[in-house]
């Protein structure tokens, strides 16, 4: 419609053009659908040519297109609708110049956080026609043809429901157009990040930076492979991930898990090491913490055995030397006193004459902590837990679920809160569920239960 509403009556706003392809798909019935109005005079126009008026070819007519893009309009006059005009747009694909088909636009949507995509495209003959990326409608980026063109795309988005488009448009083809829809929600769910430091050529330090980490549970990827996680029931959490790199291209990601009330966050950054492939070897180990501040380390890396010798450090002396047929890739270590302590892999090859190490940091708490307890009451459908230990009012402690080694979601309260000590969670019939209570600020100090509803 080009004219605005309020200047029609409404009796007259409603006169639409219907174009029904026929068999062939070039061929078009064009019917104007005039809502029983009599007495109104009217012409055909197609891409601004006058074809006839309405006495020669009377509500409808045939039109045979060539592959393109056509306005079908058409202009009217009558005593009730003053004069108007109503439009339609016929599209007719055709074939590019190698006798293909036109292409059909498509792209996939990758999520590198809570609130950043990246968009690639990916279809046939995407590199022969210039296409633009729209987000609600609005125009964002071109691609335009030539050598520089790169068929991607990232957008951060506020909270909504989001429409991406690619659309391309020509003469042969008409209106090309491929969308999806992202839908970013409203919420304080951890966005997660890490900063990196170089140690050397080759090594780099990454350390996890956001807001929530200490709650969060989340895993480190290396080039696609799962190398450590953190937040975890029984396992060492530093927020950190030391890592030895080959030459060649790399990505280090870091994702959190989903949980009821949060998706899954993910945090990605990729470079170039420059030089050789052959370079040092990449030393890994995890580690277990007993009831009785005993810690128990573990080496864990590819050609491990095939060294000539590897040693264990702590706070830089050295704790063990694992070589010939003496080693066992085992270091065990009482640290139940308080303190700092850095726990580091180091060996020599002569493919790595300068060294390489891999470390982690290990803080065990004050003896500020507390004993923590709580009680446990049975409903019909979970448990109500009710922190029962001394001074709960003056820490901030944190409730945990688990079901296996899955995270299924938690509670904290906050020193000087005004809200009571019970967390209700509910529970599946049959299932067993551990609940965990950890005093903020003091890793080490967690109280654990299992509980389940036949």
């Amino acid at each position: 419609m080009a004219a605005c509403e309020s200047d029609i009556p409404a009796e007259c706003q409603n006169i639409s053009i219907v174009a029904e392809a026929n068999s062939d798909s070039t061929s078009y019935s064009l019917i104007a659908d005039l809502q029983g109005l009599d007495n109104i005079d009217f012409e055909w126009f197609v891409n601004d040519q006058l074809i006839a008026n309405g006495d020669s070819l009377g509500t409808s007519f045939d039109f045979s297109f060539a592959p393109g893009v056509y306005n079908v309009c058409i202009n009217a006059e009558s005593e009730e609708c003053g004069t108007i005009n109503f439009c339609t747009e016929v599209v007719i694909r055709g074939e590019d110049e190698t006798g293909k088909e036109c292409p059909e636009l498509k792209f996939e949507a990758k999520q590198l956080s809570r609130i950043k995509y990246l968009f690639e495209a990916g279809f046939a003959g995407m590199d022969t026609i210039q296409y633009v990326w729209y987000v609600d409608g609005d125009s964002i980026e071109s691609e335009q043809l030539g050598n520089e063109r790169h068929h991607k795309f990232d957008y951060e988005f506020r909270p909504g429901v989001h429409t991406v488009c690619i659309k391309s448009r020509s003469e042969r083809c008409g209106e090309l157009e491929y969308c999806k829809e992202i839908e970013i929600g409203e919420s304080n769910c951890p966005e997660v990040s890490f900063y990196k430091e170089a140690d050397g050529e080759r090594a780099y330090l990454f350390v996890a930076d956001f807001d929530g980490k200490d709650t969060t549970q989340y895993k480190w990827y290396v080039n696609g492979e799962f190398v450590d996680k953190e937040n975890f029931e029984e396992h060492e959490t530093d927020h950190k991930l030391y890592r030895q790199f080959d030459a060649g291209h790399h990505e280090v990601c870091l994702e959190s898990l989903e949980t009821d009330e949060c998706g899954q966050s993910v945090y990605c950054v990729e470079f170039d090491i420059e030089g050789e492939t052959e370079g040092c070897p990449n030393l890994y180990f995890s580690y277990q913490q007993e009831d009785n501040g005993e810690y128990n380390f573990f080496a864990d890396f590819e050609g491990m055995n095939d060294l000539e010798w590897y040693a264990w450090y702590v706070n830089g002396e050295e704790a063990d030397n694992e070589s010939g047929d003496q080693r066992d890739n085992f270091l065990s270590l009482d640290l139940s006193a308080a303190g700092t302590y850095e726990i580091c892999l180091k060996t020599e090859t002569p493919s790595c004459p300068e060294g390489t190490a891999y470390c982690k940091t290990i803080t065990v708490d004050s003896e500020n902590c507390v004993d923590l307890t709580f009680s446990a009451e049975e409903e019909t459908n979970g448990f109500i837990f009710t922190a029962d230990f001394e001074a709960r009012d003056e820490v901030t402690y944190i409730w945990k679920v688990y079901k296996g080694d899955d995270y299924q979601g938690g509670e904290t309260r906050q020193t000087g809160s005004d809200a009571d000590h019970d967390f209700f969670w509910e529970f599946e019939s049959g299932v067993e569920y551990k609940v965990c209570l950890r005093q903020d600020g003091c890793a080490n100090n967690i109280v654990c239960e299992t509980f389940m509803i036949q």
